[in-house]
């Protein structure tokens, strides 16, 4: 009698675990799909700046066919080490603050074309359930080829010196701040 118990328990037990399967994956799916059709870029990076997730628009950005092609990665597998650097130590800064930087406006080269666009880009630390910060997410949005908050013109208050960081974009625009 207790032993037919325990196998009916068991069984529960066993269903129970299945559905919690079923629902974990429809879940994933419908996130992945979500990440994969949104028309701007997305992407999700460990605490050490590896891709942990991202969208088609993101690896046809960086020059690769597949976003599972961007997994493990970090920057210094796209970009010339000095650029590569500076997103490096800016992301490290908002893992070690928590302080999620807003609105940002940043180049970014198009490591298949050569174009340089302008993003604004949020960057937002995600934490586990001890409060720890486990990963960061960064929605940057599409820009334009020239930034509309800076002139080219350097006598302006508001003209930039355009390089390839975006560290040194934002030092030299004093509109742009972290927020």
């Amino acid at each position: 009698m207790v032993s037919a118990a325990a196998g009916v328990i068991w069984k529960r037990s066993q269903s129970k675990q299945k559905a919690l399967e079923a629902e974990l994956a429809r879940q994933r799916m419908l996130l992945r799909t979500l990440v994969d059709h949104l028309p701007e870029s997305v992407y999700i990076k460990d605490t050490d700046s590896r891709f942990l997730l991202a969208n088609a628009f993101v690896a046809r950005l960086m020059g690769t066919d597949t976003s599972d092609a961007l997994i493990g990665k970090t920057d210094f597998d796209f970009f010339p080490a000095e650029e590569a650097q500076q997103y490096f130590d800016d992301e490290q800064a908002i893992i070690h603050s928590g302080t999620p930087l807003l609105h940002s406006e940043e180049t970014v080269v198009n490591q298949e074309t050569g174009e340089q666009r302008w993003f604004s880009t949020s960057k937002v630390p995600v934490y586990n359930h001890a409060r720890e910060i486990i990963s960061k997410i960064c929605l940057p949005r599409r820009g334009h080829t020239a930034s509309p908050r800076c002139s080219s013109n350097p006598s302006n208050p508001r003209f930039c010196t355009i390089r390839s960081s975006k560290l040194s974009v934002r030092r030299s625009c004093n509109s742009w701040k972290r927020l």
